[in-house]
């Protein structure tokens, strides 16, 4: 990424900013303590919110945010209060959604479920070639989900 986003940006001059989503921080955090001010970084691996904000991310993607959001913003939140335990707490419940949905896969069909179930919105069904969870696969995980008290 530190020799990536300055070339690219030769070529590109409008980019502005990347999605990084790897659960190795080692780029991300050389990348981060450049001086490279004019890229805005969102950090896109969920379970590893809290280690990238203390190298310096101060934004996100998730995938899970369709219904998880609000604990991405909490942890956020916490940390720049100094409220690391809190972060902490909030960090492992987001982990725990995650983990949840990684029993069904922790794929497309999965996430689309999870939001659709349990959002309150429609986000449509999978296209092919990838297959929506069952009827009942969605609503056991919705199910699971909404045990773990996580939602607003």
């Amino acid at each position: 990424m530190s020799e990536f986003l300055p070339k690219a940006n030769r070529r590109v001059p409008a980019l502005c900013g990347a999605k990084y989503s790897c659960s190795d921080l080692t780029d991300l955090a050389g990348f981060l303590r450049e001086d490279k001010a004019q890229f805005k970084i969102f950090f896109g691996y969920e379970e590893m919110l809290l280690a990238a904000l203390a190298l310096g991310v101060n934004a996100a993607i998730g995938g899970t945010f369709t219904y998880q959001g609000h604990l991405a913003k909490k942890i956020m939140d916490l940390y720049e209060q100094g409220d690391l335990a809190g972060a902490r707490l909030h960090q492992d419940k987001l982990k725990h959604g995650i983990d949840t949905l990684c029993k069904h896969g922790y794929c497309v069909a999965a996430l689309k479920a999870a939001a659709n179930k349990v959002s309150g919105l429609d986000f449509g069904d999978t296209r092919i070639p990838v297959c929506p969870l069952s009827e009942t696969e969605a609503e056991e995980l919705a199910n699971e989900i909404r045990r773990l008290n996580i939602l607003l």
